[in-house]
């Protein structure tokens, strides 16, 4: 009837971004009696917040010392010191209702790697010119959230389960169910009865999901609203997007495309730019130019897989060093490839290495040191974008005194 009684996409924006469009940073979010406001959904300056924002708070609220949950929601909970966490280390991760074919750049499962960064048009098929505002001009027809077979996709008269290879078909949901984004096959087939709770048991329905009784795909809705929220976290670099639905389930489970592991893999990659450093408690002191660190990395990849240090642009521990971590580490970490990842020296502390082309670290000291971190003093490692740890690292240093 005209109202939407979901709370205003902005709400959310404000909370991860913590800035309005990049122009100040508040990091503040309304109290409950202006959250509802006309106003606020278009304001996110200090006159429409007035409460810190938890995320980027000095320190959380201790649930065990709340005798009076009014008086701390309207008092304590709203007054919490700010901290120093930049929204950049902030990440909006969605794994939701999307073909993982609209987030690659090809359409074989063989090759198939999420996009590390999505252009407009990514965006427009996925969620249409202005979803909010019911405009979904562009948008691929599997994102369409419809309860009747969608235009542009084969309908369940002239089309077999398979027809389409990202969601099977369109069926009959009896206008009480939405049709697919996107379907993937189970691992293994489950038979419904009667009672249970499951996608086959309605022979009126014949979902693209199902062989007689026996369901065998899984089934994933369009997530519109999710995905413009990414969309507008995109602008700060604070979303990731993957599919819920598998580019494979078969083979290898430690295969790149199996299961979520494109999805971690996007997560994860996201997550190594807002954590790109290192602070450090004190300077340090050079010598001929360079930092007296060693940065030690536990890779992904195995000892069996012959991957080399000089294969990812590292550097072999010289055999006493590993003969050391080998002895402190696990015996699972024992079988992955350890190399050190070599350090970018510049007599210039004060820049950052991180657009380098060179793999490796840096050490930086003023403003460079506290962009993107939560550095108290102005002493920091960075890396390059080549030389973002793949697995655990170990950080040793000498201080100056």
């Amino acid at each position: 009837f005209g109202y939407d009684p979901q709370f205003p996409l902005h709400r959310y924006v404000n909370a991860f971004a913590g800035s309005n469009a990049g122009a100040i940073k508040v990091k503040k979010v309304p109290n409950r009696t202006t959250e509802h406001t006309a106003a606020y959904q278009y304001r996110v300056d200090e006159a429409s917040n007035s409460c810190t924002n938890p995320v980027y708070a000095a320190v959380l609220p201790d649930p065990t010392n709340m005798p009076d949950l009014v008086a701390e929601i309207d008092g304590k909970l709203c007054t919490f010191e700010a901290g120093k966490r930049d929204p950049s280390l902030v990440i909006f991760s969605l794994i939701g209702g999307v073909p993982w074919q609209l987030l690659t750049d090809t359409p074989d499962p063989a090759t198939a790697k999420f996009k590390a960064k999505l252009a407009s048009g990514d965006w427009t098929k996925m969620i249409g010119a202005d979803p909010l505002k019911y405009d979904f001009t562009g948008a691929d027809p599997h994102m369409l959230e419809s309860m009747v077979p969608r235009e542009g996709l084969l309908p369940p008269a002239t089309a077999g389960n398979g027809a389409d290879a990202i969601h099977g078909r369109e069926y009959n949901t009896d206008k009480s169910d939405l049709q697919y984004a996107c379907t993937f096959n189970l691992p293994a087939p489950k038979n419904c009865g009667p009672t249970d709770l499951c996608d086959c048991n309605s022979s009126l329905k014949n979902p693209p999901l199902c062989n007689g009784t026996s369901q065998i795909k899984a089934k994933a809705y369009p997530t519109v609203r999710e995905l413009a929220l990414a969309r507008a976290l995109d602008a700060t670099e604070q979303s990731v997007v993957a599919s819920i639905c598998p580019i494979t389930l078969a083979g290898d489970a430690t295969l790149p495309a199996y299961g979520y592991n494109p999805a971690a893999e996007a997560i994860v990659g996201r997550l190594r730019i807002g954590l790109g450093g290192q602070c450090l408690p004190r300077p340090l002191a050079l010598k001929n130019g360079k930092a007296p660190c060693r940065i030690i990395e536990t890779r992904g990849e195995t000892l069996a897989s012959g991957t080399t240090c000089t294969d990812v642009r590292r550097l072999d521990l010289d055999a006493e060093t590993l003969a050391r971590v080998r002895a402190a580490q696990s015996a699972a970490d024992r079988l992955q490839l350890v190399c050190t990842i070599p350090q970018i020296t510049d007599p210039d502390t004060t820049k950052s290495c991180l657009t380098s082309t060179e793999s490796g670290w840096c050490y930086v000291t003023g403003p460079a040191a506290l962009e993107a971190s939560q550095c108290e003093n102005e002493y920091a490692v960075k890396f390059s974008q080549g030389g973002l740890p793949k697995g655990e690292i170990q950080l040793s240093c000498i201080l100056a005194n």
